[in-house]
């Protein structure tokens, strides 16, 4: 085995490769050499010392590829075979990572960078601090620039840019489709260093980098890059702000110098602005003086002031064999120079050092495509691509540092052997999170102004990533702040010497402590600010400099933010809640895409904005919105937002099948969607999706009105796949002509729209439908409201048109006023019957007549008991009563615990009878009135009865007894009704009259004790003719038909009643039960017609039809002195056609 000494060649790789402007490619790199030609160990030493005060380096760095890749074309004698390898250019088109291209004239400087946001693009220091950070930006920069006469266009600043293609120069070769003289690079720069969009390069027109870049070497090598226009559709990538928790498989990038590791070669390849891509491992997190202290480097002693940490990996020979290393394995071939010659080397030699450097410096293993940085790599990403998890199955990539260059003990020349170290992102967070320019904010829940600085709240940036407690990304900052750069947290690693002298990297595995938990101005959680974007003022004034902001803005939390004036911004985003107001004074102009997930976006003044994209939401508006594209892939647009309105759109639509269009229409005319051309797009509008039209605020759009609801200046294309109204039978008819989209309203069905199983809604709704064609002008303000109703407005609306309700209640009034007083002959049968009716029985008492109730009892009152009872003698076995009484119960319909509700009825009857035979005969007459109120309705009747009936004795104790009556009423009412929109009173008048004939037979029979039990049957005709009628008061009055109802009753039951005695007490019951069944006649509608429209009627179901029910009343009074108690109820079961319980408790104390 052949054994070389360690060479003492150890040089600092260069940061940026310039070249002069007029040459076709830039110059060779600039590289210190050896500082001795002795290949001893003490001698590399002392090169190291040598190193450690020189007087500068160029980081010139290329993507150098191992010499085990396919070769592709390109000259063998350079290496440039190897570089073209399919395996090593980058073909992956543009994606963040870019190439610097600056013109410090007379010189070209080349870099590589990363794009982290779409304003923003983070480097190495040393790539720009030749200048002034102030004297960037070919138009922002305050000197520096081109002058004029030079070929060139001329400029303030120095012109920077980052151009995102795989290639941004020519240099007279057709590469990757570029045409000689055509790139990027010559378009940005004939353009007079314009942003060119098209072909992805952006002009820079704001520097910043990290104030201790240009102490030492590596340290803080950090810059910030902001670009002067929004960089859509380019991808970013995260920032790690941890520490790598070990060695790491990295992918490797730039735009540098190419060529192959061997030996003499390296990177003789050149620059060719091709992007490059090779692997490799971060072996170590260490400083320059871990590296050089090591016992592999000769534990040389003279780096202690390199002491800050950075990543580190070395350029692996995948043949090398420690048994068998090459005849120059550390032999310097350089030459001293010749009289005159420049030294090309730190040693004051000329030419290249091709010895043989590579002693597995760090221990690892080459792999595959397994490459190492060169000349103008510099700046490029750390890329940390096997390490985090994206949570589906893959790796989640993320940039640790950034290229700052490397060592190698030849010069730099990009063989094996050399190494490249980066400055990790973790020591510089807090200056990268303030000095970045763009912010992801978002509003505050509630509503607020755009420009109330306390509306807004700084976001997390989603680029920003730290590691977690169980190794995973984290979007976080790191809960410390920056460290002390030369602190050893977290350095890992070790070195060796062809597999001896192995060392270890001593780190500490936890952060110093610290009391951090500040929110620092700039970064997440920082408020006090508007989003309104700051273009930058270079100044060497630090007084007048002014940074750029830029704003990514989201609206998510619940509430409103109003727009009334002018902002700028980068990106919106809309969603959740949120809505986001535009009024007709504001104007919001966005730089980026927009994106609406949720919430609504109503703009009345105007939104200038780049690709816009609705994925849900509302959009709507009277104003301007000014998009290159609107893709509505979900979610409404409505013109007019509330009110008629047009929506006008500058550019290309596209609506697709989960979008809609909201269309309110009004008698006056429709709101309308105007795509117009912008200049670069013609104003075309393509359909798909769904067209939903809803009543506007103004007049009632009508059935036949016409309207144009979508013109595109552009054309057409497609059309809406549906067309249907948001509520009511107004159904849209849908025509293309033209640039234009036509609409005419034609009327459904009200019957099928009502969808009820109600016979009363269904009634209304058809007779709507038959009336339509003839009497629509007669129903003109009805049909106007109900044809824009859903089936629960139309529900309620004919419910509230029908009079079945207050038709029953009159009818409710005037049967309980017939049976009251046809109750009083009634209960006379028995009496007659069974020889006990003696004398005039007297129930109640004159002031029952008046219209106040006071001085009736309260179970009188409620029309319990019968008040106080007398009787007095009549002459010639006459008999006879006089009956009269008041009560309230309540109505049949409306609310009961309104005050006065209910029916209020008072009432008189008479009847005298006399014996005829074995029989007694008596006629009667009676009177009644009722009032009702039931909510704003009222009703009034008046009825009069009159009355012959007849007894006869069966037996001891059983009678059999009949009762014909006839009665006549007179009834009024007035009810309220609406259509929605107006109220109407209407009034109406009728009468009826009914005719009865009951037959009952019983048995009164003493039961002991003063009390007697009278079980009995009834059977009943009556036949019942309410009088039709016409009301009055607007356009929803109806006439009703004669009503006609013939009934047979069936009735079994008994009555308990007499005076007793309990210890002391007299007690007096009267109890009565009844089971009532309906044996023919029960009810069978109302016809009722329109009044304005009387040529059609339908009928309406009418309430109470019972057929069995059980009807209980009675009452207790219990005396005892002066003081008596009274026990009083009714109740209904089953059926009733009016359901009645009531009770009372009475004491009296007589003094």
């Amino acid at each position: 085995m052949k054994m070389s000494h360690m060479s003492a060649r150890v040089a600092l790789l260069a940061a940026t490769s310039l070249s002069m402007i007029a040459m076709a490619a830039p110059a060779s790199a600039n590289a210190y050499g050896s500082l001795s030609d002795e290949k001893d160990r003490r001698n590399a030493q002392q090169a190291l010392a040598g190193m450690s005060t020189g007087t500068g380096w160029n980081a010139d760095h290329r993507i150098i590829i191992n010499h085990l890749v396919t070769p592709g074309v390109g000259d063998a004698t350079t290496g440039a075979n190897y570089a073209n390898s399919s395996q090593v250019l980058d073909t992956s088109g543009v994606n963040g990572v870019g190439q610097q291209i600056s013109i410090d004239f007379p010189f070209l400087g080349l870099c590589t960078g990363t794009l982290i946001n779409p304003r923003t693009v983070i480097t190495a220091a040393h790539c720009v601090y030749d200048a002034p950070q102030e004297f960037y930006g070919s138009v922002t920069g305050v000197g520096g620039g081109v002058p004029a006469g030079q070929g060139l266009p001329a400029s303030n600043g120095i012109p920077i840019s980052f151009g995102f293609q795989a290639t941004n120069r020519c240099r007279g070769i057709a590469v990757n489709g570029c045409v000689n003289g055509t790139g990027p690079y010559e378009v940005w720069r004939d353009s007079g260093y314009k942003t060119q969009t098209a072909l992805s390069i952006y002009n820079g027109n704001q520097v910043w980098y990290h104030e201790e870049a240009t102490k030492e070497f590596g340290l803080g090598d950090i810059a910030l890059v902001t670009l002067d226009t929004h960089a859509d559709n380019i991808p970013t990538w995260t920032l790690l702000f941890s520490p790598l928790q070990g060695p790491a498989h990295a992918t490797i990038t730039g735009y540098g110098g190419a060529g192959v590791g061997l030996t003499p070669l390296g990177d003789l390849a050149g620059i060719d602005y091709r992007r490059r891509v090779a692997e490799n491992m971060v072996d170590a997190l260490m400083s320059s003086d871990d590296w050089a202290s090591s016992p592999a480097q000769g534990r040389y002693q003279g780096f202690s002031h390199y002491a800050h940490s950075l990543y580190w990996m070395d350029f692996d020979d995948p043949t090398l064999d420690y048994d068998n290393l090459p005849d120059n394995f550390f032999v310097d071939t350089s030459q001293p120079c010749a009289p005159g010659q420049t030294p090309t080397l730190a040693n004051n030699y000329c030419g290249r050092d091709n010895g043989y450097y590579d002693f597995n410096g760090l221990g690892g293993t080459a792999l595959d495509l397994e490459g190492s940085t060169a000349g103008g790599d510099s700046g490029g990403p750390l890329i940390i691509d096997q390490t985090f998890s994206d949570g589906n199955g893959g790796f989640k990539p993320v940039v640790a540092g950034v290229l700052t260059g490397g060592w190698s003990y030849n010069g730099g020349i990009g063989t094996y052997g050399e190494y490249s170290v980066y400055p990790p992102l973790f020591l510089y967070w807090q200056d990268i999170v303030r000095q970045n320019p763009y912010k992801y904010v978002s509003a505050l829940a509630g509503d607020g102004d755009w420009f109330d600085p306390t509306h807004w709240v700084q976001d997390m940036d989603p680029n920003y990533a730290i590691i977690g407690a169980d190794g995973e990304l984290v979007n976080a900052l790191p809960t410390s702040p920056s460290f002390n750069n030369n602190d050893p947290w977290g350095r890992f690693g070790k070195q060796c010497y062809l597999g001896t002298l192995c060392s270890e990297v001593e780190g500490t595995d936890k952060p110093q402590a610290n009391a951090y938990g500040k929110t620092l101005e700039g970064m997440p959680g920082t408020t006090n600010f508007v989003p309104n974007n700051v273009e930058p003022v270079n100044s060497l004034n630090k007084s007048r400099h002014v940074w750029a902001r830029y704003y990514d803005v989201t609206l998510h939390r619940a509430g409103t933010t109003t727009l009334s004036k002018s902002a700028t911004i980068d990106r919106l985003t809309v969603d959740g809640a949120a809505t986001l107001n535009i009024t007709s004074t504001g104007n919001l102009k966005v730089h980026g895409d927009y994106n609406q997930l949720g919430g609504w976006t109503n703009v009345n003044g105007t939104l200038t904005t780049g690709e816009m994209f609705m994925g849900g939401g509302i959009l709507s508006g009277s104003g301007v919105i000014d998009p290159t594209y609107l893709t509505v892939v979900s979610g409404a647009v409505a013109p007019g937002g509330g009110g008629v309105g047009t929506l006008t759109v500058k550019g290309n639509m596209i609506m697709s099948s989960a979008s809609g269009l909201l269309i309110d229409v009004t008698s006056s005319g429709a709101d309308k969607l105007n795509v117009i051309a912008d200049a670069g797009n013609a104003g075309a509008l393509a359909l798909n999706g769904s067209l939903l039209i809803s009543q506007g605020k103004g007049g009632t759009a009508r059935a036949g009105d016409k309207f144009v609801v979508a013109t595109a200046q552009g054309g057409l294309n497609g059309s809406f796949v549906s067309a249907g109204t948001n509520s009511g039978v107004l159904k849209p008819k849908l025509s293309y002509a033209g640039n234009q989209v036509a609409m005419t309203l034609e009327a459904g069905s009200l019957k099928t729209a009502a969808g009820s199983s109600n016979a009363t809604v269904q009634a209304f709704a058809g007779a709507l439908d038959s009336l339509r064609a003839t009497s629509y002008s007669k129903l003109y303000n009805l049909y106007g409201n109900v044809d824009w109703m859903n089936a629960g407005q139309l529900a309620a609306t004919f419910s509230a048109l029908s009079p079945v309700n207050m038709v029953g209640e009159v009818r409710a009034m005037q049967d309980r006023q017939s049976q009251k007083l046809l109750g009083n002959v009634g209960d006379r049968l028995s009496l007659m019957g069974t020889g006990r009716a003696q004398g005039i029985s007297f129930v109640g008492g004159a002031s029952a007549l008046e219209q106040s109730r006071e001085g009736l009892s309260a179970s009188a009152q409620l029309g319990l008991t019968e008040g106080q009872a007398a009787n007095i003698a009549a002459p010639g076995g006459l008999s006879g009563f006089v009956a009269m009484g008041g009560d309230t119960i309540g109505s049949t319909y409306g609310d009961a615990d309104r005050a006065g509700s209910g029916q209020h009825s008072r009432y008189f009857a008479s009847g005298i009878e006399a014996p005829f035979g074995d029989a007694m005969v008596g006629t009667a007459i009676g009177y009644a009135e009722t009032r009702a109120m039931i909510g704003q309705d009222e009703a009034s009747t008046k009825l009069t009865q009159a009355a012959a009936y007849a007894s006869l004795p069966v037996g001891k104790s059983g009678y059999v007894g009949g009762v014909v009556a006839a009665e006549r009423s007179a009834s009024d009412s007035n009810r309220m009704t609406t259509d929605t929109t107006s109220m109407f009173r209407l009034s109406g008048a009728t009468h009826s009259a009914r005719y009865m004939a009951n037959l009952e037979a019983g048995i009164r029979k003493a039961i002991g004790s003063g009390l007697y039990l009278n079980p009995r049957a009834q059977l009943g005709f009556s036949h019942y003719a309410l009088g039709g009628f016409r009301e009055t008061g607007g356009e929803t009055a109806l006439a009703l038909d004669t009503l006609k109802v013939n009934r047979i009753e069936s009735r079994f039951g008994a009555r308990l009643d007499g005076a007793t005695s309990l210890g002391k007490w007299s007690v007096r019951p009267s109890l009565q039960a009844d089971y009532v069944r309906l044996l023919s006649g029960a009810d069978n509608g109302l016809n009722v017609a329109f009044a304005a429209a009387p040529e059609y009627s339908f009928a309406l179901p009418l309430t109470g039809g019972g057929s069995g029910w059980m009807e209980m009343k009675g009452g207790v009074e219990m005396s005892r002195g002066k003081f008596s108690l009274g026990l009083t109820g009714q109740a209904t079961a089953g059926d009733a056609p009016l359901a009645d319980q009531r009770g009372a408790v009475e004491m009296k104390l007589r003094f």
